[in-house]
């Protein structure tokens, strides 16, 4: 049986050339090949990297559809297992955000 990406821990990424909401693709990634995604996943949304008006955000599907991330271009990440390493610097990276 093949598992999927989250099942063997890994993260997978989304590049949104057009506005997409984070629930937007909440369900989009639901009716795809990794539909084990819920409510309750862990991911982080970033709009604009490496512009001036970059905007980053982490946390769960819920969380993240409440929150405005402004114009395209957006990428959309589903963590996976994280490694502790990962885990403190994501929680850097936010930091440095607000």
């Amino acid at each position: 049986m093949k598992k999927s990406t989250l099942e063997i821990g890994l993260s997978f990424a989304t590049l949104q050339f057009v506005y997409l909401s984070v629930l937007h693709c909440y369900f989009q990634r639901n009716t795809g090949a990794e539909g084990e995604v819920s409510r309750e996943t862990q991911c982080v949304a970033i709009a604009r990297v490496g512009a001036k008006d970059q905007k980053m955000a982490s946390g769960t599907l819920e969380e993240l559809a409440k929150i405005d991330l402004g114009a395209p271009l957006h990428c959309f990440i589903v963590t996976g297992k994280l490694h502790p390493m990962e885990e403190e610097f994501l929680a850097k990276l936010l930091s440095q955000e607000s």
